[in-house]
């Protein structure tokens, strides 16, 4: 007795090939009783006492194509069970050990097991499984394929509404923009009117006309802050001028949002300059409000300088009313803060008050420049201011004022 070797159960994709090869090699072994070995070589070779066995219970035979079978013999009659182990060469297709296996048996057991319709695992029943198996496996993946293609008309669909809204997303945003342009040309000074500029030429003249406003706001907003600062805004004015006085003196001196100049840098008469307007007359005031300290400001304001009726910004033309004195703070007191403002008026207007000259300090003290202005309907346009406190010049100043 030959020991026992458990079943080896192959694995896909050759189990039914083997277990077809298994019920072969069965009904050759029970063919084997009844018919010669001249017959029957295979089953023959497989029996007891066989050639092809010998001792060792382990039986090769190989095919026409040179494939290696080994049947393992169980007991020693041939109506016994019997497990076999069957391993193929590996080769490229993978129905080539089921060819191999058919070409061995003889042609009655090809006829039978091609007619046999027994659940025992015949070759025409397999296969009619096989075969309806993959009727419906051609099935399935036809419907997938119709399914995917239903999908992907849908999607094509999608995809062309998709596009055509995009489009018109893209025609209402370019719309858009051209409204744009051409309400920025409608804003933008240009020479030729009569020409439509072009967009590049739109957008290179406004980025020139902000380039050339953004130093003066940005001037006007720190002359803001500084009068706010320093307490300009609301010991003169109640509210800062949206723009700003250029004021220079004849010894290089510039006034600057509150910088500090000295009594003897600004004692000769300022250059004043801004854009006036043809046919319109200004009105220009230079006062302290300190006086005679910014402590104690008992005569609060004394001006320095006021002109009226001036046309367009020819100060020189204009009607002065109190001559320019130059700053003179009293010893002790401090910085003073020295205001200009400029004003817009209603025409050409008549002034009451009295003329001063710059050798007079009467009538200068205990003014309001925004009483002034409230009198004759004045707008306020710019203003600006330094700070100065005593030196040397301020007693000859005096001297000159009959103090």
């Amino acid at each position: 007795m030959l020991p026992e070797m458990r079943t080896r159960r192959p694995t896909s994709p050759f189990s039914r090939t083997h277990s077809i090869m298994r019920s072969k090699a069965r009904e050759d072994i029970q063919v084997g009783h009844n018919s010669s070995q001249e017959e029957n070589p295979i089953a023959a070779s497989i029996l007891p006492g066989s050639n092809g066995g010998g001792d060792s219970g382990f039986f090769d035979f190989t095919d026409e194509e040179g494939k290696i079978l080994g049947i393992k013999q169980e007991d020693q009659h041939a109506q016994a069970d019997v497990t076999e182990y069957i391993r193929p060469r590996r080769t490229s297709k993978k129905l080539q050990p089921l060819n191999t296996m058919y070409d061995m048996t003889d042609s009655s057991s090809q006829s039978d097991d091609t007619t046999s319709g027994n659940g025992d695992g015949g070759f025409g029943c397999d296969g009619g499984s096989s075969g309806g198996s993959r009727r419906q496996g051609s099935s399935r993946r036809s419907g997938n394929q119709v399914v995917r293609r239903r999908k992907g008309v849908l999607n094509a669909k999608e995809r062309n509404l998709r596009r055509l809204e995009s489009n018109e997303r893209e025609r209402k945003r370019m719309h858009d923009l051209n409204n744009q342009f051409q309400s920025l040309r409608e804003v933008i000074p240009h020479v030729k009117k009569e020409r439509r500029l072009s967009k590049i030429e739109t957008l290179t003249l406004a980025k020139n006309y902000i380039t050339a406003l953004t130093n003066p706001i940005r001037q006007l907003s720190s002359a803001l802050r500084s009068m706010e600062k320093h307490g300009v805004v609301p010991d003169v004015i109640p509210v800062a001028p949206k723009e700003l006085l250029k004021v220079s003196y004849p010894s290089g001196v510039l006034v600057s949002e509150g910088n500090e100049l000295t009594p003897t840098q600004v004692k000769d008469v300022p250059t004043v300059t801004w854009n006036g307007e043809s046919g319109t007359f200004y009105t220009l005031c230079m006062t302290d409000p300190d006086a005679p300290s910014r402590k104690e400001p008992t005569y609060r304001e004394w001006h320095h300088w006021l002109v009226g009726n001036i046309p367009g910004s020819d100060v020189a033309k204009g009607e002065t009313l109190s001559a320019y004195v130059g700053s003179g703070p009293p010893e002790g007191t401090g910085l003073h803060r020295y205001v200009f403002l400029l004003y817009k008026q209603n025409g050409q207007l008549s002034f009451t008050e009295p003329r001063l000259t710059n050798t007079s300090a009467g009538n200068r003290g205990c003014f309001s420049i925004q009483k002034f202005a409230e009198k004759y309907k004045l707008e306020l346009l710019a203003g600006n201011f330094y700070q100065a406190q005593w030196d040397d010049y301020v007693p000859l100043l005096y001297k000159q004022l009959g103090a």
